[in-house]
């Protein structure tokens, strides 16, 4: 490290000359950032329960015509159920 470089602490806290932390304390965005992650985790709820009916309807469909093809979208909206469930609320609900 050189003696004219800014340190790392420096260069995360301070940019140009005005501390960046101020964004994140504003009460402006904290408002927004909850209203965001309310609405986040409800879009997240509507998911789950729209996966779910993805889900019954390919076994439905694939135990009727043996089309590999509602595998594959019951594979895809399984791993998007395990977003919605998961990390994706779990994201969210760290904040709160």
């Amino acid at each position: 490290r050189f003696d004219d470089e800014p340190s790392t602490a420096a260069a995360v806290n301070f940019t140009n000359g005005r501390n960046v932390t101020e964004c994140f304390e504003d009460p402006t965005f904290t408002i927004f950032q909850y209203t965001t992650d309310d609405l986040l985790l409800a879009a997240s709820m509507a998911s789950t329960v729209f996966n779910v009916l993805v889900i019954f309807c390919a076994i439905k469909l694939y135990k009727r015509s043996g089309d590999t093809m509602h595998l594959f979208i019951l594979n895809m909206t399984v791993g998007d159920l395990i977003l919605t469930v998961f990390c994706h609320p779990n994201e969210l609900l760290i904040r709160k």
